[in-house]
């Protein structure tokens, strides 16, 4: 969370794309500066950790952090800071006008935020034994992640749910079948998602009438 403070003054004052490449920049210079920075990382020879053989535990443990993240997620969408929230997503300019504080706003998010994939990547470190520079600073993180947002439905509390079970459900798939194409078919899949499907499923079942659409989902 401090790392998500420290990044998110500066970044969160920009906008739109612009956003989006300055952390993909800051990424990189995390997987750099942790190569480099041997005495504390060993950088490409990475940290071996004692091995857990308890894997029950660590499903638990992961599912726990799951549905505590859903359910703060849950709870902002239903108060005061989640409708706030949904006027800075949907006109950032005009929620400024009316005295929505935009950019505190924004950085409080972003700091809780950075809370959830810390632990899980203490899980993550924990479960696998071995970390690298290389693996926990990959774009796969960042790309499947949004993926898994915009699959089930950017701006809702289940799609983003939803979206991770059925986008690494079919990663799987493609990967036990097409060992080989793997990468290629689950980077189209992601390209007719964003063309074909720019509301997730969420969106496509309320266009159906499958689905209601309160503030709270």
């Amino acid at each position: 969370m401090l790392v998500g403070l420290a990044i998110g003054w500066p970044t969160l004052r920009l906008r739109g794309p612009y956003f989006a490449v300055a952390l993909l920049g800051l990424s990189e210079v995390a997987r750099i500066i942790a190569t480099v920075w041997e005495p504390l990382t060993r950088g490409g020879l990475g940290i071996t950790l004692p091995p857990t053989a308890d894997l029950v535990a660590d499903y638990y443990a992961m599912l726990a952090l799951a549905v505590a993240a859903t359910a703060l997620v849950w709870a902002v969408a239903r108060s005061r800071l989640g409708l706030r929230l949904l006027a800075i997503r949907e006109d950032e300019t005009a929620a400024e006008v009316v005295g929505v504080p935009t950019t505190r706003l924004k950085l409080l998010v972003f700091t809780l935020s950075a809370g959830f994939p810390g632990l899980a990547g203490a899980l993550y470190a924990w479960e696998t034994s071995f970390i690298d520079p290389g693996a926990v600073f990959s774009i796969n993180w960042s790309v499947r992640t949004i993926a898994s947002a915009m699959f089930g439905g950017a701006g809702t509390v289940v799609g983003p749910v939803v979206g991770a079970l059925g986008l690494n459900l079919l990663a799987e798939v493609l990967w036990v079948r097409f060992p080989f194409l793997h990468p290629v078919l689950f980077g189209g899949l992601l390209i007719v998602i964003v063309v074909f499907m720019p509301g997730g499923l969420m969106a496509l079942a309320q266009r159906r009438g499958w689905l209601l659409r309160p503030r709270a989902w």
